[in-house]
C-alpha cells in the first residue's frame, strides 16, 4: 500500500512526533510513503521551510505523485460529488491525483476533517488503529499526551 501523507500529519509529526509515521519512515514496511507537490507547498508556506529543511525531515526525498491539471481536478470534483464537504482546493488536487492512480492502492493520511470525509467517501482514507490512537492523543492535554505517547 502507498500512503500520501497530508501536511496536517507532517505538521503534527514535526512538532509532537508520530510514532507510527516514524516507524514507516525508518523500518522496512509494506507501506510506502508518497508525497505531492501541494503537500510540499503547504509545508513551505506554513513554516517557511527551504528544500534543505524538507530533506532533513525526509519529506523532500519522497517520490512525488504526479499533479493533474486544474481542469481535470474540477471535473473530478464534479463527477465524484466531493464539493461541500469542507475540503479545500489543495486537498482536491491531492485527492484527484490519488484517484487517477487508483490501481496502485494509494491511501491518504490526513487529520483535516473535510479532506478525511472526502477520502473516506471515495474509499481512499488511510485509517488504522495507529492513526486513530494518535488522533485521540493529539486532542489530550500535554501531561496526558506524554503519558499516552509512551504507550504508542
Amino acid at each position: 500500500m502507498y500512503i500520501v501523507v497530508d501536511s496536517t500529519v507532517w505538521f503534527d509529526h514535526i512538532s509532537k512526533g508520530n510514532p507510527h509515521l516514524t516507524r514507516i519512515l525508518k523500518e522496512d514496511s509494506d507501506e510506502e510513503l508518497l508525497s505531492h507537490a501541494t503537500v510540499l507547498g503547504e509545508l513551505i508556506m506554513g513554516n517557511g521551510w527551504t528544500n534543505d529543511q524538507l530533506q532533513m525531515h525526509e519529506i523532500g526525498s519522497l517520490p512525488l505523485l504526479p499533479e493533474l491539471s486544474s481542469e481535470d481536478v474540477m471535473d473530478f470534483v464534479r463527477r465524484n460529488n466531493v464539493y461541500g464537504l469542507g475540503m479545500g482546493w489543495a486537498d482536491a488536487r491531492i485527492l484527484a491525483s490519488v484517484a487517477f492512480f487508483s490501481e496502485y492502492d494509494i491511501r491518504i493520511w490526513t487529520r483535516d476533517k473535510g479532506f478525511l470525509a472526502a477520502a473516506k467517501k471515495l474509499g481512499m482514507a488511510y485509517d488504522n488503529e495507529h492513526t486513530q490512537a494518535f488522533n485521540k492523543l493529539i486532542q489530550m492535554p500535554n501531561k496526558q499526551q506524554n503519558r499516552q505517547r509512551k504507550k504508542l
